[in-house]
């Protein structure tokens, strides 16, 4: 298909989960077989105002990330640290979202991203997938062994199994 085809062929489907499910797949493999022209396609996908589910857009990002792996580019950096950094109490950034901004952020080996990276993984810590992907972004990107996130216990009274001893 030409390229106006391929950007145009889910005109009138309406997006369900199962589509949406299914894009993301596609987004994700277009990355992985390191297919150049879908760049431009796939970064449709990045802005909030894209007309395209989380799931999908997560997919996007997470190509571009192979897509663009060893090859930091600078738009794109700064576009996935907005993605990353919106987290507005009224209208946050979907969390897949967030969580492969600094997924691809750090396939990229974008240097230059790696103090927007410290600052949340700081704020967000290990335990979320937010923080321990920009953890692992750190760690591919510099070397240093990111901290290990820590199991959290959770009192489990009052489910409808519990021990007989408490």
């Amino acid at each position: 298909k030409t390229r106006i085809e391929t950007q145009n062929a889910l005109d009138g489907i309406p997006y369900t989960n199962e589509v949406a499910r299914q894009v993301c797949h596609l987004n994700q493999a277009l990355g992985r077989l390191k297919y150049a022209p879908s760049d431009e396609i796939l970064r449709k996908y990045i802005p909030k105002s894209s007309p395209f589910p989380p799931e999908s857009r997560a997919g996007a990002i997470w190509g571009l990330g192979h897509l663009h792996a060893d090859k930091p580019d600078d738009e794109l950096a700064a576009l996935l640290g907005g993605r990353l950094s919106d987290v507005n109490p009224m209208d946050p950034e979907a969390e897949e979202v967030r969580t492969m901004s600094p997924i691809s952020l750090g396939r990229m080996k974008a240097e230059k991203s790696l103090a927007l990276l410290r600052k949340f993984l700081v704020s967000e810590s290990v335990n979320s997938t937010v923080g321990y992907g920009c953890g692992w972004a750190i760690e591919t990107i510099t070397g240093e062994p990111m901290e290990k996130p820590v199991a959290q216990e959770v009192p489990g009274l009052g489910w409808f199994l519990d021990p007989l001893d408490p």
